[in-house]
């Protein structure tokens, strides 16, 4: 019952990025929300079989990416949909992966991790966030993606 109401709200797409040694890996997600103005706060849910889940555990640091109306293709290469291609990197100050076709970006350090029932929530505070480029958000909604109609 809960999962029917749950799927009838709509969210956010977005793309958890981080690096482990050379490699950059990515999960997309649907549950980020801002905690805190000040301090500049957000929390992410990454389920605990996801192989970004260990490298966000171990390196206390990552990027949310937000997608536009025009980026189901890279949501679905980090829902493991379609790897037939290969994403656009760049790299942050820091030397975090974040990606290119990101309409918004924010680098985030967890500062608390609470695990329950195969999933961990984590907190973290934004330490730079850059808006890349105005677009429609991608939105995934009813198990599908699905963007805003501006009236």
């Amino acid at each position: 019952m809960i999962k029917n109401v749950l799927n009838n709200k709509p969210s956010r797409v977005a793309i958890v990025t981080t690096k482990s040694n050379d490699d950059n890996h990515g999960i997309t997600i649907s549950t980020f929300s801002s905690l805190s103005n000040d301090p500049q706060l957000i929390m992410i849910i990454v389920n605990v079989s996801a192989k970004s889940h260990k490298i966000i555990s171990d390196t206390k640091r990552f990027v949310v990416n937000f997608l536009c109306e025009s980026s189901k293709k890279i949501a679905d290469y980090f829902a493991n949909r379609d790897h037939s291609w290969e994403p656009k990197w760049g790299v942050t100050d820091s030397g975090l992966p974040y990606l290119i076709e990101a309409t918004g970006c924010l680098e985030c350090s967890v500062i608390a991790a609470h695990t329950h029932n195969g999933h961990t929530i984590f907190v973290a505070k934004v330490t730079d966030a850059s808006s890349i480029r105005d677009a429609k958000p991608l939105l995934w909604w009813k198990k599908d993606y699905h963007t805003i109609e501006i009236m």
